[in-house]
């Protein structure tokens, strides 16, 4: 599993569409460490219409559950000084 598998895609005027599509295999994978524009000559519907990597990605992150009564956001104590 890499940081993101799965991306927004975009229409024609690069506006999302609302659909999700995998990025595995596809040139906007990077599950496995690869130079930024190895892939970008490929055709790509994608990559055609966001004029390269321009998309949303759709990041592999677990949210821990949290209370009703708790902030949306917990800011980091400062710093005794």
């Amino acid at each position: 599993m890499g940081v993101a598998d799965r991306m927004l895609l975009i229409d024609e005027t690069s506006i999302p569409t609302g659909d999700l599509a995998p990025v595995a295999e596809t040139p906007f994978d990077f599950s496995k460490s690869k130079t930024v524009g190895k892939d970008i000559d490929q055709k790509n519907e994608q990559l055609t219409r966001g004029s390269g990597y321009d998309h949303t990605y759709i990041l592999n992150i677990i949210l821990a559950p949290r209370s009703s009564s708790s902030p949306p956001f917990q800011r980091k104590p400062a710093a005794a000084s």
